[in-house]
């Protein structure tokens, strides 16, 4: 009888590194689907479109702290609310 020789090779951290970048990406995409929306909300009625300023303006940043990941999703124009 004989006995079969193998490897146990551990692969976690490549696996947690893979999980991490997925992650961004969804978050990113999930940005970028959101201020869709807030622009095309603009449009709805009441229309709120005169140049496009706003419009214009309505940007989203991502970020990733200590595995976290948030998207935000807004503008500076002052007249916004």
């Amino acid at each position: 009888m004989s006995v079969a020789d193998f490897n146990i090779e551990y692969n976690g951290k490549d696996f947690i590194d893979e999980i991490e970048r997925r992650a961004a990406v969804a978050i990113e995409a999930a940005g970028i689907k959101a201020e869709g929306y807030a622009k095309l909300e603009l449009e709805n009625p009441p229309r709120r479109i005169d140049t496009g300023r706003l419009r214009n303006s309505i940007t989203h940043t991502t970020e990733d702290k200590q595995g976290e990941h948030t998207a935000y999703i807004g503008t500076n124009v002052e007249y916004a609310a």
